[in-house]
């Protein structure tokens, strides 16, 4: 079940943005690992961290530690921020995570 729910958020960039960019290309060029990736795609698909939670068979806090990773690597404090340079990605653009990106 874990694999399924791996690729259908890894898969969320190509059906939401029609892009040929997905978030494993995500992933890889953002420096994310595959589990930061997970999660923040799954919140830009507008799941929350008690979904997440339950459909991936993990605490909050190891969420929430997921997610607090992955704002660190974007240099982002907030999962606005983090979705933005993510979708951002997704549909074409060059917008490379940096200070200056945080806009919440």
């Amino acid at each position: 079940m874990k694999t399924k729910t791996i690729d259908s958020a890894f898969r969320v960039g190509k059906y939401l943005f029609h892009g040929a960019r997905t978030c494993e290309d995500a992933r890889r060029e953002l420096g994310l690992s595959p589990r930061e990736t997970e999660i923040l795609c799954l919140l830009a698909r507008g799941e929350n961290s008690a979904s997440i939670s339950q459909e991936l068979g993990i605490s909050d806090a190891t969420i929430d530690t997921f997610r607090r990773r992955a704002y660190a690597k974007l240099r982002v404090r907030s999962s606005g921020s983090a979705i933005a340079i993510l979708m951002a990605y997704l549909s074409g653009s060059d917008l490379a995570p940096g200070p200056s990106n945080d806009i919440a």
